[in-house]
């Protein structure tokens, strides 16, 4: 790997001067185009350009103190920091611009590693970690030669989302036919490399999976009523009706009795607190929800309608 990423948002700052109205209109396009017209390219040279557009926070995360800036680390090159941005809404318009060599190492690099986004909080002159974005560089080496992250997870130390970051990469020259030929010509390497990529999935699933978890959410079910009951017995007697069901995990349900009626109305509803785990929601989509009507007067047995 040749060169160094560009501090400070610098490569930002120039692109203000090409036009607009500003840095909210520098798009990454339009700074790679500027790199890809200043750089003579040697065999195998290449520039990466991360660029950071902004974050949404969650505002029980920022408290009081609003500014944040950010701590963008690439391969093996020297961590680089944004300016600071305020808000729960920052706008950060950051970009890094990396020359690198690509060789072997750094393919196999991109196809099994991460770009890390760390978003801190200034604390007079000191500062401390909010949350941190780990954004997988496979797509890199897909033709397009870039990718666009809208909801990157920000995630504590502790695996809790405080927000999303918004960035986008791109190479000035794509490299899939180089990454297709090294995958032919290194079958053992390929597989694994193939390997961890599944691993990384996974473990992408598994941390989706968790965040919802440890997110929760709420189900509530609503009986409204229903219509044209018949007294069980088959008698012209006017039906008492009440409603039971169960959801998998938790507690009888049972509706007010609605006292002599044919078309009782119950506006009964009940909420469930529920993990959205993988196995959760497909049981949801499973089985269906199970309703029996009875009537308060006899042995619990459905009453007709």
């Amino acid at each position: 790997v040749i060169g160094a990423g560009l501090e400070g948002g610098g490569s930002i700052d120039e692109l203000s001067e090409l036009g607009g109205d500003g840095l909210g209109d520098v798009s990454a396009d339009d700074s790679m185009e500027s790199s890809m017209l200043s750089e003579d390219f040697g065999p195998g040279e290449n520039v990466l350009e991360v660029w950071v557009v902004g974050a949404s926070i969650e505002p029980w995360a920022l408290g009081t103190r609003d500014g944040t800036f950010l701590m963008l680390d690439f391969f093996n090159f020297e961590t680089v920091t944004s300016p600071l941005a305020h808000g729960s809404s920052p706008q950060y318009n950051f970009s890094s611009q990396y020359k690198v060599r690509m060789d072997n190492f750094l393919l196999q690099h991109m196809a099994t590693n991460a770009i890390s986004v760390e978003v801190n909080q200034a604390r007079g002159a000191d500062y401390e970690q909010l949350g941190r974005a780990v954004v997988p560089m496979r797509d890199m080496l897909t033709p397009r030669g870039r990718m666009a992250v809208h909801r990157a997870p920000l995630r504590t130390k502790e695996g809790r989302i405080v927000g999303h970051l918004h960035l986008e990469c791109k190479l000035a020259l794509p490299v899939n036919e180089l990454w297709a030929s090294w995958l032919e010509n290194h079958p053992d390497e390929a597989k694994r490399v193939r390997e961890v990529e599944e691993e990384g999935r996974a473990a992408e699933r598994a941390m989706a999976e968790a965040a919802a978890a440890a997110q929760g959410n709420t189900l509530s079910v609503t009986i409204v009523g229903a219509s044209k009951l018949r007294h069980p017995s088959g008698s012209d007697a006017l039906p008492s009706p009440y409603v039971h069901y169960q959801l998998p995990g938790h507690p009888h349900v049972f509706t007010p009795v609605a006292s002599r009626a044919r078309d009782p109305v119950f506006s009964s509803t009940s909420s469930f607190e529920l993990r959205p785990t993988a196995r959760v929601l497909g049981g949801l989509r499973r089985n269906p929800l199970v309703l029996t009507v009875f009537d308060e007067g006899d042995a619990p047995s459905a009453a007709g309608g």
